[in-house]
């Protein structure tokens, strides 16, 4: 499987758990959207349905090339016939023909095929780009950064389709699962970076949470930016001022402490020492 050595476990720990999920967001993206594929209407298509499917089709094969990309140059070859075998396995146990219908291609076979191996070929394909351009791995600091701005723009985006397209084709869906995992992953970044760097760590979380807020207000006024993102991020949601305080404290408080515990963990097992200041 590990065709060599790891030279950064943090970094190919992260990037496991972010092509993990995608390989989530992905499979719940297509549920929706078969639900909303089966109930379609000509005023959706006309106020722009197929584009945002569309969209969010590209935003995903994104985030799954630079996962399985991360993943190749640490060695982990077998990544791209894990995509491939996921993507088989929930559209050929679900109503695929829903799932993979109005995205590129009329046929929704060849939509299939090319959702499945688009992303695996552009994946290799910038993989042995990077090993002749940068085969020490010397841009490796680049890797967290960019995978968690990828999946927050990733889970932010899918959020808001499915709370969109779900009013306005009337289903009554909420997009529960997906900042429930982007707090995993979130939660899975802090403890690999807790003991090496904690405040780059935190820093690095909260950007995540930060910048869907901030393109929220840029857009709509801070108003109605500030509740669109409380809506659409808070992962229990529709509940009330109670649910959305504890929920803040979740998406919040839960990496602090987290990073708390496992920094001083480290600390006290490198000298004896439980308190220290990070």
């Amino acid at each position: 499987m590990l065709q060599r050595k790891i030279d950064s476990w943090t970094s190919f720990g992260f990037a496991l758990v972010v092509f993990w999920a995608v390989l989530c967001l992905t499979q719940c993206f297509f549920v929706c959207a078969a639900q909303f594929n089966a109930v379609l209407t000509v005023r959706a298509v006309q106020t722009g349905y197929i584009t945002a499917l569309r969209g969010m089709c590209l935003l995903l094969a994104l985030a799954a090339v630079l996962s399985m990309t991360a993943l190749l140059r640490r060695g982990l070859i077998i990544a791209p016939l894990v995509w491939a075998a996921h993507i088989l396995r929930f559209a050929l146990t679900g109503p695929w023909t829903m799932m993979m219908k109005n995205i590129f291609f009329v046929s929704e076979l060849l939509n299939l095929l090319l959702f499945i191996l688009s992303p695996i070929f552009l994946a290799l394909l910038l993989w042995q780009a990077l090993e002749h351009l940068d085969p020490q791995l010397k841009a490796g600091r680049l890797v967290l950064p960019g995978l968690w701005a990828n999946l927050a723009t990733a889970v932010f985006a899918g959020s808001f389709f499915v709370w969109h397209w779900s009013q306005t084709l009337g289903l009554g869906l909420w997009p529960t699962a997906f900042p429930l995992i982007f707090l995993l992953a979130g939660l899975v970044l802090a403890v690999l970076r807790a003991k090496e760097n904690p405040w780059a760590a935190l820093r690095l979380y909260f950007s995540g949470l930060l910048v869907p807020l901030a393109i929220s207000m840029f857009y709509l006024s801070w108003y109605d930016g500030l509740n669109l993102f409380l809506t659409i991020l808070l992962p229990f949601a529709q509940g009330g001022l109670f649910s959305i305080w504890l929920e803040l404290m979740l998406m919040i408080g839960a990496p602090i402490l987290l990073v708390l515990i496992v920094n001083q963990y480290y600390a006290w097992r490198r000298d004896g020492q439980l308190i220290e200041l990070i």
